[in-house]
């Protein structure tokens, strides 16, 4: 049998590399998926992803008139379980020759979610990994589901299920995928808490900035944190409180839900300058935005607009649009009577089920 054995073993090394070659050739974001549950592996950053099938969804709320409550069909798609970390990102400077983002202020190891990332950072790192950045309906699916529950675990809040501040104040982030009873309806973990995360969307109402969604690490409101809620920033803005996720192209049939959108009303006020919210009381914040609007505005005594906001809000965004990024973060939300903008509290809505009649 000795005249065998060579053979024998160069077809178990031939075996052992085709194995490989499959297992890395098996990272295809345009395939789809076949059961909630699957994973794929990048090979070039080791991002694992979930499958999202396709399928209608409810996105929205009523009360949001930036993100306004509506069902819509969405292909299926592969979405990045975690949070790109500094230790990715480190690998992507170090292969790219790029300046790593400057430190955040707080301890961060290389598994905590990388920060201080601008849109086009982001960007660039997904192009890199040959991925791309979620649209704002792909988030919005993944830490929802089909039926649009408020929050990624469900219906009411949880703040054992996330990294934030509703009980008691963070200081900077922690290692990614910590809260396994915090993951959303497909697989995704620290949707919410934690930090925020770029989307590859831009809002109709202002093209100017990009959208990015999920509460943060600073955020103390569990109203912040529901899966409606959008926020929007100058994609060349580097926040401590935002980083980014991956994802993949709309595959397996539908679309990609962008034609459902909120359209822009071109004849909205606009505010005249850029708007920096870090470190700014949010109430001095509104009072200079309603005086420079000319409107009036009441403040309902549940509601404590006293939350620090973070991002900035650039010039010539409507008034509504600004308006709901200060307040989103507050927990709170607007209704108008009489011309006066009466700010209250926003209250969850229960899962809101597409009508099967159609």
């Amino acid at each position: 049998m000795k005249p065998f054995a060579p053979l024998f073993l160069a077809i178990m090394l031939l075996s052992m590399a085709t194995t490989v070659r499959a297992q890395f050739g098996s990272f295809d974001l345009t395939q789809a998926g076949a059961n909630v549950g699957d994973t794929i592996t990048n090979p070039k950053d080791g991002s694992v992803f979930v499958w999202v099938p396709e399928g209608d969804c409810v996105l929205g709320a009523p009360d949001l008139d930036d993100n306004p409550r509506r069902t819509i069909p969405l292909g299926g798609y592969w979405i990045g379980k975690n949070d790109v970390t500094w230790g990715q990102y480190k690998t992507f400077c170090d292969a790219t020759g790029r300046a790593q983002p400057p430190q955040p202020g707080f301890a961060v190891d290389e598994d905590h979610p990388v920060v201080n990332v601008s849109w086009q950072d982001a960007v660039d790192y997904a192009t890199w990994a040959g991925c791309q950045l979620p649209t704002n309906e792909q988030w919005e699916k993944a830490a929802r589901g089909s039926d649009g529950q408020p929050f990624p675990w469900g219906s009411d809040f949880d703040p054992g299920k996330c990294w934030c501040s509703t009980d008691e104040a963070r200081i900077g982030t922690t290692h990614v995928g910590g809260f396994l009873e915090g993951q959303g309806p497909y697989g995704c973990l620290d949707l919410e808490g934690e930090v925020a995360q770029w989307t590859s969307s831009t809002p109709e109402q202002d093209t100017t900035v990009r959208v990015y969604r999920g509460g943060a690490w600073s955020y103390s409101q569990p109203m912040a944190m529901l899966g409606s809620a959008c926020y929007y920033g100058d994609p060349g803005s580097h926040m401590k409180i935002l980083g980014f996720r991956l994802a993949g192209p709309i595959v397996g049939g539908g679309d990609d839900g962008q034609s459902s959108a909120p359209k822009a009303d071109p004849s909205a006020p606009r505010i005249k300058g850029d708007i920096t919210l870090d470190n700014n009381d949010p109430r001095d914040v509104l009072r200079g935005l309603f005086r420079d609007f000319g409107a009036s505005y009441t403040v309902d005594a549940d509601v404590q607009v006293t939350t620090p906001c973070l991002g900035t809000i650039s010039a010539g965004a409507p008034f509504s649009l600004a308006l709901h990024t200060i307040l989103n973060q507050c927990g709170a939300t607007y209704i108008v009577q009489d011309g006066v903008y009466m700010i209250v509290k926003r209250t969850p809505r229960p899962p809101v089920l597409a009508d099967p009649s159609g």
